[in-house]
């Protein structure tokens, strides 16, 4: 797993939005590893590259979004934020890549990890 392995970096903007929503290191380090982790949304054609909104789980069960991207073999966290509760209904757009991109953030096969960064 790359965020596990310490393999990922935060940008700026996701680092400013951790910041102002209080989500610790610890809380984004265990809510993205976790196997229960579900990818939302697959942006597969973003014009930075390959992304996807994926939902995960602090300890205390509060639900964060987060934007993660893959490059050169290392996770980038784009932006974080907690989920709102009243934001509809949660389930992938259906046009696939979201089981590939979520395999990557939790695999800990190196060479599936080259994608662009955003």
């Amino acid at each position: 797993m790359l965020v596990k392995a310490g393999r990922y970096r935060v940008t700026l903007h996701a680092e400013q939005e951790r910041d102002a929503d209080q989500i610790l290191t610890s809380e984004i380090e265990k809510a993205f590893t976790d196997r229960e982790s579900v990818v939302l949304e697959d942006y597969p054609d973003d014009s930075r590259g390959h992304s996807a909104l994926v939902l995960g789980f602090t300890k205390m069960m509060e639900p964060l979004h987060g934007v993660w991207s893959i490059h050169e073999k290392t996770a980038i966290l784009v932006t974080i934020y907690h989920r709102i509760q009243d934001c509809g209904p949660i389930g992938g757009n259906g046009r696939g890549g979201e089981h590939e991109v979520l395999s990557i953030l939790q695999s800990s096969d190196q060479t599936q990890n080259d994608r662009a960064c955003p």
